[in-house]
């Protein structure tokens, strides 16, 4: 598919600095919870604007512990073009970033700051090989392309991440209001999904602190979250602890 063919709603999208096009407010490098919920905040927005986009046969991302991607249970996207091209996908997936410019993914692939040269080469050698791989293999083409970046619609698909990171937003936001009951279940889906490293094995700089953020949600959020939904001797403190997780950056 050709490069700066395809539209993209990018007219209400915040920018900061060289990363324009991306719908996530400012900060946009921060890490750890507050990226997270940044994030999510982007997630619903999403949602609310195509319902018609979602899928009833989703196609299932699994990222949690390893890496896979099925549809009703069978496995599909097996054979990659190459490790690159798998690792670019992934990186497209991450749960904390809504799209990426062309000069991020230059700078991330090459480490070269992306030029006519670089994103002509960008476009031969990994856009179109992973648009035509995810169109042979899954029946359409996920990939959104636009003049400043490029994301990946992922409302066709199940992801394992972003429900873990969904439901660790959700049961904060509900333990943060008292709301203790509430919060240990979502707490506890979170819980349950996270049942090893985001993409172990996989390399690139963006899937590793990824990888980095989401741990540290688990360690520090949701695992002492759960505990203190348990204790209910300690109302005060906690509220005023999840308002401290909110804002605490890794």
């Amino acid at each position: 598919m050709p490069l700066f063919k395809l539209q993209v709603r990018f007219e209400n999208s915040y920018t900061s600095g060289t990363d324009r096009g991306c719908r996530i407010p400012v900060p946009l490098r921060c890490s750890g919870i507050e990226r997270i919920l940044m994030g999510y905040e982007w997630f619903l927005e999403s949602i609310q604007e195509d319902p018609m986009n979602i899928s009833d046969t989703a196609l299932e991302i699994r990222t949690l512990g390893s890496f896979s991607i099925s549809a009703k249970g069978k496995p599909v996207a097996v054979d990659w073009p190459n490790e690159t091209i798998k690792a670019l996908f992934c990186t497209l997936i991450s749960p904390l970033d809504v799209s990426f410019t062309w000069d991020r993914i230059c700078r991330y692939i090459w480490d070269v700051p992306a030029t006519q040269t670089t994103m002509l080469r960008l476009e031969e050698i990994f856009i179109r090989p992973l648009t035509s791989f995810l169109f042979k293999e899954l029946g359409f083409n996920p990939l959104t392309e636009g003049h400043e970046g490029i994301r990946i619609d992922l409302q066709r698909f199940k992801v394992d991440a972003h429900e873990f990171h969904r439901y660790a937003v959700e049961g904060l936001s509900l333990l943060s209001h008292g709301n203790y009951t509430a919060a240990r279940e979502k707490l506890g889906r979170a819980d349950l999904l996270y049942i090893g490293s985001y993409l172990p094995g996989i390399p690139g700089r963006i899937i590793t602190d990824t990888r980095n953020d989401l741990e540290s949600l688990y360690r520090t959020a949701i695992r002492d979250a759960l505990m203190r939904t348990r204790n209910s001797g300690c109302s005060v403190r906690l509220k005023r602890d999840m308002y401290g997780m909110y804002l605490l950056a890794a």
